[in-house]
């Protein structure tokens, strides 16, 4: 009963050691940077595997500050003299195709201006009509306001395809306009373009 007893403990900790040992090659498997053909995005310059060039996202809103004509106007809850308006949306984005289904290891992103909310998705599908509904949220760093120069390094571990690159639009107060409102309610309006921020690469590692 002993001898038994003793053999299935004996067997026991060799099956645990060669799961650990698997793992532990799992986790320290060697990785290679996917090389730029393999990349195809809607803003090329950022996946040309060169650093000099520059990719931008492309926005598409402006910010309109409404200044009330007369204070009494105001809600409660609206302490400031004016209303903030978005015309179309703050948000600005890329996508990223790879040639085919790959495990990722991790993702860099090489910024040339401050970005901020830099957020990151991915999905493993083709596009259809759900397509949008597939991609899985990418939580380490997310909704990060980056800085200038730099690196940011996303642990993803999971098969994709399509990687969706996130970012809020900057105020281009250099172009800001400021005009007499045609509401009464109001005294007169800025209006401040956005601009998209700027990445210099994205770099994928996949497990070999």
């Amino acid at each position: 009963m002993l001898d038994r007893k003793l053999y299935i403990i004996t067997i026991g900790i060799i099956i645990m050691l060669i799961y650990l040992q698997g793992c532990a090659i799992l986790q320290n498997a060697p990785v290679m940077e996917i090389h730029p053909s393999r990349l195809t995005c809607s803003n090329p310059n950022m996946v040309d595997g060169d650093l000099s060039t520059i990719g931008t996202f492309t926005p598409r809103g402006k910010i309109r500050k409404k200044y009330f004509a007369n204070r009494s106007l105001q809600a409660v809850s609206n302490p400031k003299n004016y209303q903030v308006e978005i015309d179309g949306t703050l948000k600005t984005h890329t996508f990223i195709k790879l040639d085919k289904p790959t495990y990722i290891a991790y993702i860099e992103v090489h910024t040339a201006s401050d970005i901020p909310k830099l957020a990151l998705d991915f999905t493993v599908e083709e596009k259809s009509a759900k397509w949008e509904n597939s991609f899985i949220q990418v939580q380490q760093h997310r909704n990060t306001d980056v800085k200038n120069h730099q690196v940011i390094r996303y642990d993803i571990r999971q098969k994709m395809l399509y990687l969706r690159i996130t970012a809020d639009g900057i105020e281009d107060t250099k172009n800001k306009t400021r005009s007499n409102s045609n509401d009464i309610r109001y005294r007169d309006e800025t209006i401040t373009p956005l601009k998209g921020g700027k990445i210099r690469e994205v770099k994928f590692y996949e497990r070999l």
